[in-house]
């Protein structure tokens, strides 16, 4: 819920409410934890991402099997902390993560979002790696990115 009951944390412009993100003022973003989109979660924290574009891409994100959403967090969390401190790493992700954004986006609501025909290459070559990686690795902490974000640990100031 929204009541303060110790269960919520803010983190930047959003808050982990009891699993999900939401903003401040309640609308809830990608649902499930397990289907957290690390990359965009940082977009989104930082301003670059737009919330509903954020909202778009939880709804199709949360639907993406958990072996292929163990092996996009197997190496999308030290790629965001990478993000955090190295430009080229900050400018590839910005635009990995956007277009996959918008693709994601348009295949939850395709009357909402345009395709992003980049963001479907993305995707084509990105899911069969995720899910091989996903077969060999158990769950990654993506939870700490966020406490360490909120915390200013190593973050990439200079867009």
């Amino acid at each position: 819920g929204n009541e303060d009951d110790g269960s919520s944390q803010s983190i930047g412009k959003f808050a982990i409410d009891e699993g999900k993100y939401s903003d401040t003022s309640g609308g809830d973003f990608s649902g499930d934890p397990g289907g957290s989109p690390v990359i965009c979660t940082q977009l989104f924290s930082m301003g670059i991402m737009s919330a509903n574009l954020y909202q778009g891409e939880g709804e199709h994100a949360k639907n993406i099997p958990n072996v292929i959403r163990r092996g996009y967090h197997f190496w999308a969390v030290p790629f965001v902390r990478g993000m955090r401190k190295n430009q080229l790493l900050f400018k590839l992700g910005k635009t990995l993560g956007l277009s996959w954004a918008q693709y994601a986006a348009h295949k939850a609501n395709p009357d909402k979002f345009a395709p992003n025909y980049f963001g479907t290459v993305i995707n084509a070559i990105g899911t069969p790696i995720c899910a091989a990686i996903g077969l060999f690795v158990g769950e990654t902490d993506w939870e700490s990115l966020w406490i360490d974000y909120e915390k200013g640990n190593g973050l990439c100031l200079d867009q």
